[in-house]
């Protein structure tokens, strides 16, 4: 389960990852911000799972994550990719994390190793880590058959909804888990419960 969590966190990633830079290729400077934004929200969420920690409640996210081992190494990139002016050092920002995070991500040796050289997305000038790679292999390492017969990107609760009246709603979050049977996380008091595997 650890494996298809990772795997769809990093697909989120992948998603967006070169939006930063195509938005501000047309001038949508606030369009490049919200997604920046968005990236670098999802890399923090990675670094819970990598380290194995529930990411809690936005409002303690920030606070949270200045907790983790890896917060002193890819906190930095974040800090610089939000407080960036131009989309090109936005985007640079966010490599520098991608980077890191894959590297703590091959570090656990779930899976074969990824390279975490930022490249060209599709042949276009944004450069990026190409995080599909990383959950394809987090995906071809999976050994349960249940587990592996699982949608691709879907990923635990969290990783779909983000409502707070959901996600906050114990009956509510009941039914939705029963729709996705075992992609849960099991959150804990203060946020720092471990990730099911």
């Amino acid at each position: 389960m650890w494996r298809y969590v990772l795997g769809c966190q990093w697909q989120r990633i992948a998603h967006e990852e070169a939006f930063v830079g195509r938005a501000g290729e047309v001038g949508d400077d606030l369009g490049s911000r919200l997604v920046a934004a968005r990236v670098a929200r999802d890399l923090v969420r990675l670094a819970f799972l990598v380290e194995r920690r529930y990411a809690p409640y936005p409002k303690w996210l920030g606070r949270a994550f200045e907790q983790l081992d890896c917060a002193g190494e890819i906190g930095p990139h974040l800090a610089h990719a939000l407080g960036a002016t131009s989309w090109q050092r936005r985007e640079a920002a966010l490599g520098r994390a991608a980077e890191a995070m894959g590297a703590r991500f091959n570090a656990l040796a779930l899976c074969e190793a990824v390279d975490t050289a930022l490249r060209p997305q599709f042949g276009r000038p944004f450069l990026v880590l190409d995080a599909q790679r990383f959950a394809d292999a987090a995906y071809a390492a999976i050994r349960d058959p249940a587990v592996a017969a699982l949608p691709r990107g879907v990923g635990a609760i969290d990783q779909w909804v983000d409502n707070t009246d959901v996600l906050a709603s114990p009956p509510r979050t009941a039914r939705l888990r029963r729709v996705m049977t075992g992609c849960g996380t099991a959150p804990g008091r203060g946020g720092q419960a471990r990730v099911t595997t």
